[in-house]
């Protein structure tokens, strides 16, 4: 397959180039062991990284201290999320900020009367209450949750602050103990008192005192004397309290003190973000906000998350041909016939996705011998098929079309919906057909499309890149000037470059080939190409299977090119395939690879209920970068006859319903773009069809199913998903349809069977709250009637709800992602050279790849060692060991170096495992302390054998 990868000029010799693992996607994968900490309240204040801490719940958004607002807070990534609390008459804790009902309740409304006080009535009434329909309509109903309710769900997804109002210690210690929160939560108060006590009940708890104080030493302080002291400092630090949590009022001297005593300080309420910032800066740890969003957007700002349409994007038209029969609602459909259809002809039929016929008619003699399309008017949103009959036979010869809802506005900048295109390969050298499949994909609603470059092809000797235009140049321009965002990947290196002739699949063993090669690309599609890869699914044997240390070498070099030539582009991971692993993501945090990377990426080829389970090592990888996924699927078998490759319609039905199903997954799983693969026609040798498009650009289901989740989940976020049986999966968005804010549920019902299974299921549900449906849609975007239906089948239905309503819903939060882990990269790389014949395949899940290398106990290994400057000053530092396993030996001589700008070190190391080792899988690190230059990492995985 490898030999085909580069025959551009016939279409199927592009499987291996277009494709990751084959015949392994279609496998299932087992869970890995979900990651979990015995004191996860301890954890959490410990970090390095700022916390955003959701005041109220996402109090902006939502009704303070409701159950809305703290699954909105979770959707959003706090890191904590803060409440209040008082005691009911009859002594039941229960979520509110003040003492009194009437401001957040319709207690006034109700009962008469001001001033009604928490305390003056029981659970029982206090349950009754309005607590949403002050904020806004569509909250209205809204209940007052209990502590246990509030901390149940809250503790789901997140961790939680609890804030004493009123009430004493032990309820409250009580309440923790029985759930086994103690460890869990963070516990704050006003009244040090308190504090004091709840430490003395229970020492394991986290506590936080709050200030300044309204009275110290018997007076009240004026404004001045509220900031932040020493002697404030001493008196939390009595009480046994880790935090300090305080207005605005803190200097950086008065934190650096709280630092030096073992505490750490959060402030509250901050909004603004730039005012967050500022206090970040003086060494506060943790901001508590109204708007968690707008916080840690700016003390972790992310690429690509400009809701803006970009500035070259419009709403797009089709050509005016109109390729693949591909319409607008409202255009007059003129469907081509068939460039092979044969004579003798009557009659044709249009029908629909489940073959139901929707119009018939004589067909025109004239239409066979002149080709002319074959009018059919306005036809609603969906596809179609157009089959051909002969007076004794029916479909003969069939051709496909669509019309999709036009868009009402450019599709949002940060829209996750992506699509892989191959423009480049599909229309090799071919700019019309290059436009073509970039209007399609325009159409598609997506955001951004994925395309592959050949090395060799623009570098073919060594020295400047060709100085002609390619069709790398066209399909950028192409794609570009129709309003696309181009992600760009590429995976040979030219013979010139190789370890061997023929070794063109694998990285290039001298790392100043790659940094040169990606300052080059970066200037040449300058502003057309914004994001790279520099390498395709590495870990598997298709595309070089290279070990983990030689992926994170590499994706150094290249981002260190990449941003020299152009620091605004988005650098991804260089994508791995197959099953996420601890293992892999052991490597790559264990390399320190974070900052070389702008976004993590992997492909998926896994069913999509698996998502969220089978990336967590995925999400702890990308170290709070956003998680991108760009290539995902779940290929459907083709009928084996050429050249089409069509599949049955059952399947192109179930894999157009599939689309939804697995945008939906994976944005709740923890993705922010998504690419679905692949837009062209295209299926492997195993007999399976991925393309969503035909062979003349006619659309197969799938396409215009894409094109609904590209409308419908414009500019989407993941609130959250409610399973609300065992086959009913209902996944709740903030997105932006048609430009207008809503909240869009995607809901089906399947279960977790293979193709042959699915498509069968159908399932009665019912929301716990009522719905104002605002606008429903099927998984092709035909309208449906604007209620909740009663019954779902494995056929996605979008239900646009009032911005906020899905909150009321009893979602479950979407997984934790990674803490962002600061770092600076360093201009210096650490490679290992070993040959390839060194290395073995390891799989440490079913259905996962990768490769370690083999040390044989009671042996020395010779590790030649690389070390590369990529700064234009000379770099010199000294190499020393970090993490050996216990019992193992290295010998560094002459760990020292200096090496001039562009240059390249040699340090022949040596590393001996004695003979009987307990340790059979083991990690070496190694550091290089180069000052200013940085402490570059590399760690090598060995596995022992004997």
């Amino acid at each position: 397959m490898i030999a085909r990868l580069y025959q551009h000029l016939q279409l199927m010799g592009l499987a291996a180039g277009l494709a990751g693992a084959t015949i392994s996607r279609l496998g299932f994968a087992a869970l890995p062991a979900p990651v979990t900490s015995a004191a996860p309240a301890t954890d959490l204040i410990s970090r390095a990284s700022p916390l955003v801490i959701a005041h109220r719940g996402f109090s902006q958004q939502a009704p303070e201290n409701t159950l809305p607002a703290f699954r909105l807070a979770l959707a959003a990534q706090a890191d904590l999320v803060e409440l209040d609390y008082h005691h009911s008459l009859d002594g039941v804790p229960l979520v509110i900020h003040d003492g009194t009902l009437d401001r957040t309740t319709d207690a006034t409304n109700r009962w008469g009367g001001k001033d009604i006080a928490v305390k003056a009535r029981p659970a029982a009434d206090l349950a009754g209450l309005d607590a949403g329909g002050w904020f806004a309509p569509v909250f209205a109903g809204t209940r007052l949750p209990t502590l246990a309710e509030a901390l149940e769900t809250i503790q789901a997804g997140g961790v939680a602050l609890i804030e004493r109002k009123a009430g004493d210690a032990a309820t409250l210690v009580r309440l923790l103990r029985e759930r086994g929160w103690l460890r869990d939560v963070v516990v704050q108060s006003f009244d040090w008192d308190f504090v004091r006590e709840a430490r003395r009940l229970e020492p394991e708890l986290v506590l936080g005192a709050l200030g300044p104080p309204s009275t110290h030493q018997g007076r009240r302080l004026a404004e001045e004397e509220k900031a932040l002291t020493p002697e404030f400092i001493a008196g939390i630090e009595e009480l046994g309290a880790q935090l300090v949590v305080w207005n605005r009022q803190v200097s950086a001297a008065a934190v650096a003190h709280a630092h030096a005593r073992g505490l750490r300080v959060w402030v509250y309420t901050i909004n603004d973000p730039a005012e967050a910032a500022n206090l970040v800066a003086r060494g506060v740890d943790g901001i508590i906000t109204d708007n968690p969003g707008a916080i840690r957007a700016r003390l972790f700002p992310q690429p690509d998350e400009t809701p803006a349409a970009p500035p070259h994007r419009g709403i797009p038209s089709p050509l005016a041909d109109h390729p693949g029969n591909i319409y607008l609602a409202g255009e007059i459909v003129r469907v081509r016939a068939p460039e092979d259809l044969p004579g003798g002809i009557a009659r044709w039929r249009l029908l629909d996705d489940r073959g139901r016929e929707l119009r018939a008619g004589a067909l025109n003699s004239a239409v066979p011998g002149t080709r002319e399309p074959l009018a059919l008017g306005e036809l609603g949103a969906g596809w179609y098929r157009l089959e051909f009959d002969t007076a004794d036979r029916t479909n003969v010869a069939w051709t496909t079309a669509a019309v999709l809802r036009r868009l009402a506005a450019p599709t949002p900048g940060d829209s996750p919906v992506c699509v892989d295109s191959a423009t480049a390969w599909f229309a090799y050298n071919d700019v019309p057909h290059q436009g073509r499949l970039a209007n399609l994909a325009a159409l598609a609603g997506v955001n951004w499309v994925r395309d592959r470059l050949r090395w060799r092809d623009l570098q073919p000797v060594p020295g400047p890149l060709v100085a002609a235009r390619t069709t790398y140049d066209t399909a950028a321009e192409a794609q570009h000037a129709a309003g696309l965002k181009v992600l760009q990947v590429f995976h040979d290196t030219p013979p010139w470059a190789s370890e061997a002739p023929d070794a063109g699949g694998r990285f290039a063993p001298d790392l100043r080939h790659v940094f040169e090669l990606a300052r080059a690309l970066a200037g040449r599609f300058k502003d057309r190409v914004v994001a790279w890869e520099p390498w395709n699914e590495a870990n598997i044997a298709m595309f070089g299977g290279h070990t983990v240390d030689q992926m994170c070498a590499w994706q150094k070099a290249a981002w260190l090119g990449f941003k020299a030539g152009d620091p605004g582009l988005i650098v991804g991971w260089n994508v791995t395939a197959a099953v996420p692993t601890p293992a892999h993501t052991e490597g790559v945090l264990a390399n320190e690879t974070w900052p070389y990377f702008d976004t993590y990426n992997i492909h998926t080829y896994d069913w999509s209920h698996a998502y969220a389970g089978l990336w967590a090592p995925a999400r702890a990888a990308a170290s709070g970068r956003p998680l991108w996924i760009t290539e995902a699927d779940r290929g459907t078998p083709h009928l084996k006859q050429g050249p089409w490759f069509d599949q049955d319609p059952r399947f192109e039905r179930l894999k157009a319903e599939w689309i939804a199903q697995s945008y939906a997954s994976s944005l709740f799983a923890g993705s922010r773009r998504h690419f679905h693969f692949i837009l062209g026609h295209y299926h492997e040798p195993n007999g399976v069809q991925f393309g969503l498009l035909r062979l003349d650009l006619t659309p197969r289901p799938a396409y215009v199913a894409l094109a609904a989740v590209g409308r419908c989940l414009a500019g989407a976020r993941v609130l959250g998903r409610w399973r609300p049986g065992p086959d009913v999966h209902v996944y709740a968005f903030r997105a932006w349809p048609d430009g207008r804010e809503h909240d869009v549920l995607v809901a089906w019902a399947e279960k977790e069977v293979d193709w042959d299974g699915r498509g069968q299921t159908r399932a009665v549900w019912q929301p716990p709250v009522n719905l104002e449906v605002v606008e429903a849609v099927d998984y092709l975007g035909r309208a449906l009637e604007r209620v909740v239906p009663a019954t779902l089948g494995s056929a996605p239905v979008f239900l646009f709800l009032p911005a906020g309503q899905a909150a009321l819903l009893p979602l479950e939060p979407p997984p934790r992602l990674a803490p962002f882990q600061p770092g600076v990269p360093s201009p210096v790389v650490l490679q290992l050279a070993l040959p390839r014949a060194a290395m073995v395949r390891v799989e440490d899940l079913p259905w996962s790849e990768g490769y370690a290398w083999v040390v044989q106990p009671g042996q020395a290994l010779e590790l030649p060692l690389h070390v590369y400057n990529f700064a234009a000053d000379v770099a010199s530092g000294r190499i020393q060991v970090e993490r050996l396993p216990e019992g193992w030996e290295t010998e560094l001589p002459e760990p020292a170096f200096e090496i001039e700008p562009g240059g390249r070190w040699m340090l022949r190391a040596v590393l001996r495992v004695p003979a009987g080792t307990k340790t059979r899988d083991g990690w070496l690190q190694l550091r290089a302390d180069c000052g200013r230059g940085g402490r570059p990492m590399l760690a090598i995985r060995f596995r022992v054998r004997d």
